[in-house]
């Protein structure tokens, strides 16, 4: 650059030159360096979203395997009227002639006789937080992730042998675990199957 009287202003030499490339190289190295630890940040924090995420519905299995073994809560799901037609053979034990017969059920109860949890609407479901909600989609197409997670439940008939035909009739239960989000969660569904003999 130079003055109107025509000397320049600020002289580059080669040792200027030599300053100016080092100056942007370090300028170039330290961008680098923090974009790749925004990158490792944002890696490690999804990571641990997606172990929050293993753990919680660790604990909604747990729960829902609780209340299905715990005599006094099934008492009162086997009973519910949202139950009625899923459970009413079971007094004549006419469902013990076909023991691959699935029956579906909708609510289970706790030891007072309130809903813990509710499938009895398909868009019902539960978030992340394990909070319920109804905006569960069962098309895989139309995934929610405010809404991405829901069991279904049903009984089998089981007879066990005996001298007398189904003396010995117990009931099993089971939860699949359906997931449908907008991103893919890092669960899988067949760890958190629910299997509970009665």
């Amino acid at each position: 650059m130079k003055s109107k009287g025509g000397k320049t202003l600020f002289p580059i030499n080669p040792s200027n030159k030599s300053f100016v490339r080092s100056y942007l190289l370090a300028l170039v190295f330290l961008i680098s360096i923090a974009l790749g630890i925004t990158w490792l940040l944002s890696f490690f924090r999804e990571d641990i979203s997606y172990l929050n995420i293993k753990v919680m519905m660790k604990s909604m299995k747990n729960k829902l395997e609780f209340y299905l073994s715990h005599d006094p809560s099934w008492s009162y799901t086997s009973q519910a009227k949202e139950n009625k037609l899923s459970f009413q053979c079971l007094k004549s034990k006419s469902c013990f002639q076909e023991q691959s017969q699935k029956h579906p059920f909708f609510v289970i109860k706790d030891e007072e006789g309130k809903t813990v949890y509710s499938s009895l609407k398909k868009s019902q479901g539960f978030n992340a937080f394990l909070e319920p909600c109804s905006t569960f989609q069962h098309d895989r197409s139309l995934g929610n992730n405010k809404c991405p997670f829901r069991y279904e439940f049903f009984w089998v008939p089981r007879c066990f042998p005996s001298k007398e035909k189904c003396k010995n009739s117990r009931i099993e239960v089971h939860g699949n675990l359906l997931i449908n989000g907008q991103s893919q969660f890092p669960l899988k569904s067949s760890e958190y199957k629910i299997r509970v003999l009665r």
